[in-house]
């Protein structure tokens, strides 16, 4: 991934009403829309994308994800900024956090 950051409003249908009657965003489907915008912008499909649970359904709210890029490890730090019904809209910047030794050669 030569991209090291980028941003773009992506849409997520899915919330989860907690027990309290709270509405916190979904890491299943949260994942899979990390995973298309780095496809998007990248053309890179991660296979590993990792985000929280139980993270309030907020305007403003900011959480990161992370995954494994072909350059190393990345993360994607998603804002949250609406939520209507089940739909959540986000700013997304993504960006490498650690990146991968190239393997010696003998």
């Amino acid at each position: 991934m030569n991209r090291r950051g980028g941003a773009v409003f992506a849409a997520l249908g899915g919330l989860l009403v907690a027990g309290c009657g709270q509405a916190v965003i979904l890491p299943g489907p949260t994942a899979q829309t990390v995973t298309r915008f780095v496809a998007t912008h990248t053309g890179y499909h991660p296979k590993d994308v990792h985000c929280p649970s139980g993270i309030p359904a907020k305007v403003g709210r900011s959480f990161t994800c992370h995954f494994t890029g072909p350059d190393g490890k990345y993360e994607a730090v998603l804002r949250i900024v609406s939520v209507h019904g089940s739909r959540v809209n986000y700013n997304i910047r993504s960006e490498i956090t650690e990146r991968a030794v190239p393997a010696a050669t003998t």
